[in-house]
């Protein structure tokens, strides 16, 4: 496998889901996926963030505790050329509102313990309606 230099977190796994399908790419206490598994779902959240019109070099915020889906993620804005900004989740709503605004994010990516408290938010962040996405 030739790996060079600039090869990204999107590229590893579609390299090892060609080479490695069934191997295990990722699990968590209830899940496991394998490689092809993992470069399907990272190929379909790049594609979902290009159809909200969250293109390459635009940034989307996440809001959400340490789970598997964030391999997800990293991988598809690795595939998409997107830019992550992760938000910690003890943050408080003017917090979240700061960050999301300072970096410009065109999409955030919401668990389901703070869905509440973004919509609190919401009319005041600069986010399209339909590029919130719930987990």
């Amino acid at each position: 496998m030739n790996i060079s230099k600039w090869t990204h977190a999107g590229t590893i796994v579609k390299m090892n889901a060609l080479n490695y399908p069934d191997k295990l790419g990722w699990q968590d206490k209830a899940r496991e996926f394998t490689f092809k598994e993992w470069n399907e779902r990272s190929c379909r959240f790049a594609n979902g963030l290009t159809a909200m019109g969250v293109g390459q070099k635009d940034s989307f915020a996440v809001l959400a505790y340490n789970r598997g889906e964030w391999m997800d993620i990293y991988a598809g804005c690795a595939k998409g050329g997107q830019m992550v900004v992760p938000i910690m989740f003890r943050l408080a709503a003017p917090d979240i509102q700061y960050i999301a605004e300072h970096s410009e994010c065109k999409a955030i990516v919401v668990e389901a313990p703070f869905v509440e408290m973004v919509d609190g938010i919401r009319g005041n962040l600069q986010i399209p309606e339909g590029n919130f996405i719930y987990l």
